[in-house]
């Protein structure tokens, strides 16, 4: 069974998650929610010895998770998440760590058709997806006012793999439309 990787990719607050959730829910195949950061959240915690409930009731409120915290050594969690992953992890392990380890994530689970992912950002992360045969499908999320400013990702652009931009108008009725044509895109190409 073909395996794709549909990945949505923009800058902070252009809709990714939500972007993937709507497809998660509407997409009538075997599929698995999966984030890059996964390891990294487990890293973080590790590092910093921050309990995981504390941590992430800091990292999913949007003012606290931009805020310095006495925690993480005077760094917010963003900044913690950024250190670890662009300090330690890349320089010792490679730029494709995170997409290594997503790839061992996406292999635990045979039996899902499509991995979705809400936070793609760097090229060399899909270079596993690309050398295991996984089908990668990049979405970037456009939206008025949302850049990359303070973020470590970026738009992809050079990677041999299927880029689709969308613009996120923040109108709900926009999204649907977005994600069913996504949907009858793959059914018309027999996925």
């Amino acid at each position: 069974m073909k395996k794709f990787a549909i990945i949505f990719n923009g800058p902070p607050d252009s809709g990714k998650d939500f972007f993937a959730d709507l497809l998660h829910k509407q997409l009538n195949r075997p599929s698995e929610r999966l984030q890059f950061k996964d390891k990294l959240f487990e890293l973080v915690l590790c590092i910093y010895g921050v309990d995981k409930e504390e941590f992430f009731d800091h990292y999913n409120n949007r003012k606290l998770k931009e805020q310095p915290w006495d925690k993480l050594r005077g760094l917010s969690p963003r900044q913690a998440m950024i250190n670890v992953s662009e300090n330690i992890i890349k320089p010792n392990f490679d730029k494709r760590y995170f997409g290594e380890q997503s790839l061992i994530k996406m292999e635990k689970n045979p039996y899902s058709q499509f991995y979705i992912f809400s936070d793609g950002g760097f090229e060399e992360e899909l270079e596993p997806f690309i050398e295991a045969g996984v089908e990668v499908i990049v979405i970037r999320l456009h939206r008025e006012g949302k850049t990359y400013a303070g973020d470590s990702r970026r738009y992809i652009e050079n990677s041999p793999v299927v880029i689709v931009d969308w613009e996120n108008t923040g109108e709900f009725e926009n999204a649907e439309q977005c994600i069913r044509i996504l949907i009858k895109s793959l059914v018309v190409y027999g996925i």
